[in-house]
């Protein structure tokens, strides 16, 4: 019997075919997005670390822009590689986290040596930054996950939406107003998800059904959305967009905390580091 380290709140996580399978599309989506698909340019490089901070505190907003894109963006990778390790008795975070930080150095090299891109110090910085996050959210308390699913929710919606009005060129490129709501509004609208999960009790310790469960978290995801949209309107700024941006939203959040929590046997409040026997 193996003894290995659980996240801390004692999901099992689906089984390996799934799992592995949603490492891979998102590996796709990840490397089209920073590689594949990109057309070839003469070879660039910046070495300069932090030069993207150094531009967004003066106010260059496309640089934020990008800055948020590139972290959030590599959370999931974290995630999974997480998980796919757990799956496989692999503890060691360090090893774990040494892994994403190796994808990133070999996507930054490869986009200068293809020409598809600037190979430089600050995307491997905040690629992993971003697996950390996700890394985070897998081994921290369930809050965290719903927290981070609210986020990438808006934001994957946002460029899907970018996608229908601008073409896919400009897909994780451009300075759009849509985006600019997004890092404005994503970090509230996430807190008040987690208030909204807490109240409708979906951090007890105890076992639902699957279908109260997905009820419960329908019904609290549909809240949190329609809350969010609330404050943005009478707090930051008014904004107008298409009707299945909002229907997305439901869908996909509600899909990925359903996904965490159904295969988990609902489990949570166990202390960070607590062991179990396989």
């Amino acid at each position: 019997m193996n003894q290995i380290e659980k996240p801390r709140d004692g999901r099992k996580l689906t089984d390996d075919r799934i799992l592995y399978i949603l490492l891979a599309v998102y590996m796709l989506f990840f490397l089209s997005q920073t590689l594949l698909f990109r057309g070839s340019h003469n070879r660039r490089a910046n070495l300069t670390p932090f030069w993207t901070i150094r531009h967004a505190l003066r106010g260059d907003v496309y640089r934020f822009q990008l800055l948020v894109i590139n972290i959030l963006l590599t959370v999931p990778i974290g995630y999974l590689a997480a998980a796919a390790a757990w799956k496989r008795k692999i503890t060691d975070k360090r090893r774990i986290f040494a892994a994403c930080v190796l994808l990133f150095v070999f996507v930054e090299v490869a986009q200068y040596v293809t020409g598809k891109g600037l190979g430089e110090f600050d995307d491997v910085f905040h690629n992993s930054l971003g697996a950390l996050l996700g890394m985070i959210c897998f081994y921290g308390p369930l809050w965290t996950y719903d927290f981070m699913a609210v986020i990438l929710t808006g934001g994957g919606m946002l460029q899907i939406v970018d996608i229908i009005f601008f073409g896919p060129t400009k897909f994780l490129r451009a300075a759009m107003f849509p985006m600019q709501i997004w890092i404005v509004s994503s970090i509230p609208t996430a807190a008040l998800t987690v208030l909204i999960f807490r109240q409708w009790k979906l951090y007890n310790a105890e076992t639902y059904s699957g279908r109260e469960l997905a009820g419960r978290l329908l019904a609290a995801n549909f809240l949190s959305v329609l809350t969010g949209l609330l404050l943005i309107w009478l707090v930051l700024f008014p904004y107008h967009l298409p009707w299945y941006y909002y229907a997305g939203s439901v869908v996909v959040q509600t899909a990925l905390t359903y996904l965490v929590r159904a295969t988990s046997g609902f489990l949570t409040g166990m202390p960070a580091g607590d062991i179990q026997s396989y």
